[in-house]
């Protein structure tokens, strides 16, 4: 009795190559490459610095409703730890629920509308890469940058926009007096 074919093989036996996969996967070695000299470590698809006064992590997020070939869709999630509000905790490693702040990446660019890039293929990384590469050089590092001062987190923060949690939106009422 024979076992059932493996989705990973082709019907000759060689691996099955996910091309959606395979550009995404360039588009993080591209990001990598670029925030690498800025003193981000990658972690996965996650990039993470301690400078100043927080640890700033950039994820990456993809769509999980998909099968192997479909495309990709993907965006940028931002998070911040202040080091500050939680001396105890490692600043270099913080987990998830100890970051302070979080929003997407669309929260920096104009119209501030959820912002998903898709993927189907290696001729959409030139495309794909100019814009979102664009929007890692400018506003995302801007906003990394300005995260590493108290006065600069005040500005980066605004109560109005992303998921802050309770001791954030305190400290910065203390800070603003």
């Amino acid at each position: 009795m024979s076992s059932p074919p493996d989705p990973s093989q082709s019907t000759s036996g060689s691996p099955t190559i996910d091309v959606p996969e395979a550009a995404y996967k360039e588009i993080v070695s591209r990001a990598h490459a670029l925030l690498k000299p800025l003193g981000f470590r990658k972690h996965g698809t996650a990039f993470a610095r301690v400078k100043g006064v927080s640890t700033q992590r950039l994820a990456f997020q993809k769509s999980v409703w998909r099968s192997a070939g479909e495309p990709i869709s993907f965006t940028l999630n931002l998070y911040l730890f202040v080091h500050e509000l939680a001396p105890q905790i490692d600043h270099k490693k913080p987990t998830l629920e100890h970051f302070h702040y979080q929003n997407r990446i669309d929260s920096l660019l104009p119209g501030k509308l959820d912002r998903w890039w898709d993927i189907a293929d290696a001729s959409d990384i030139e495309t794909v890469w100019s814009e979102f590469g664009e929007a890692l050089a400018g506003p995302v590092h801007r906003w990394a940058d300005q995260a590493t001062t108290t006065d600069g987190l005040l500005g980066c923060t605004p109560e109005s926009e992303g998921l802050m949690l309770v001791d954030l939106a305190a400290w910065r009422k203390q800070k603003l007096g």
